[in-house]
């Protein structure tokens, strides 16, 4: 029977953490059951590739790393699993009696959350400026005068009407983005009537632009409608900022799935470009006043829904194309 003092390996074995044990001679005497999951490798996989390291899987070459970086502050690493999954991996190390112990935390999920909380808070400082300008130059000018002209107090009240539910619209699908990047929530989803989604977008744009709606009354797709329409808005504001004719709008049923396509006339996206086009912050060569972060939004949103974005571009225009699954809509 083992000393009172001490503990079987199997029982330590089923420690409700991450942890590796090694001896004074630098040898492996246990490692945990989550330990194990974590890195996706076995206690003897792991002891092999420390002795390896030519040979070593990435599990056992981040363990090999802080080992050899002595007791420190939690070391932020990342891990590529056996599955091709990646994880953000906190690890810490600590000398006891000669021992070496090191243990595990994985932060992926942590570090998700924040990484989407920093998001948030960048997008929704970009995507609220258009409307509040819009509502903050329209009380400027009923407050110049035009609140005493029935026809000019009418038009401008109607601008702030619109900014503002464009707010509550921006609002709905940047809480609904938030919570779908941070796992907390999957978006939740109902049959969206394109024809309809697509007019109300249309509606949104650039007033003076002639935009065409081009989808017949029943096609209907199965997805989150702010986040969709948010995806939509952000594809069109791009459409009218690169290009000066009329911007099309169209919706396709095709077997199960249903397209969605934002197209423009305009030059089209470089080849340099085409590979960055959604990456947050990138605003490519040509000149633009924003903060080339709305196509990254528009990519996020179709993402959260399930859905598929694909861009085709010449030196006619571009296209963009977001396919989801198809519904019916009940007569």
């Amino acid at each position: 029977m083992p000393a009172r003092d001490e503990l079987p390996t199997s029982v330590l074995y089923e420690l409700p953490a991450c942890v590796l044990i090694f001896d004074a001679a630098g040898d492996l005497r246990l490692v945990t059951r989550r330990a194990e999951a974590l890195l996706g490798l076995s206690s003897d996989e792991i002891a092999a590739g420390l002795h390896n390291s030519e040979t070593s899987k990435p599990g056992a070459a981040l363990v090999s790393k802080l080992v050899s970086s002595g007791p420190a502050d939690p070391i932020r690493l990342e891990l590529e699993r056996p599955d091709e999954s990646r994880a953000e991996i906190e690890g810490s190390v600590m000398r006891v009696e000669g021992s070496t112990i090191v243990s595990l935390e994985d932060v992926s999920a942590r570090e998700r959350r924040e990484r989407a909380e920093r998001d948030f808070v960048t997008n929704a400082a970009h995507e609220l400026q258009t409307p509040l300008a819009a509502i903050a130059s329209a009380v400027q000018v009923l407050q110049a005068g035009a609140k005493d002209d029935v026809a000019h107090r009418d038009r401008f009240l109607a601008h702030i009407e619109v900014a503002c539910r464009r707010l509550e619209r921006l609002a709905r699908a940047l809480l609904v983005l938030a919570r779908a990047q941070t796992g907390v929530e999957r978006p939740r989803q109902e049959i969206v009537p394109v024809a309809v989604l697509l007019s109300s977008v249309a509606d949104g744009l650039a007033p003076g632009r002639r935009v065409d709606v081009d989808c017949d009354a029943d096609v209907a797709v199965l997805a989150n409608r702010p986040l969709l329409e948010q995806a939509l808005a952000n594809l069109g504001q791009n459409a009218a900022k690169h290009s000066r004719g009329p911007i099309v709008l169209a919706g396709k049923r095709s077997d199960a799935s249903v397209c969605i396509q934002v197209r423009d006339n305009g030059g089209g996206i470089g080849e340099a470009d085409r590979d960055r086009i959604f990456e947050r912050f990138y605003r490519g060569e040509a000149p633009t006043d924003g903060f080339g972060l709305g196509l990254s939004i528009a990519a996020e949103a179709v993402k959260a829904i399930d859905g598929e974005l694909e861009l085709e571009t010449s030196s006619s225009g571009t296209s963009f194309s977001i396919r989801l699954p198809g519904a019916r809509m009940l007569r």
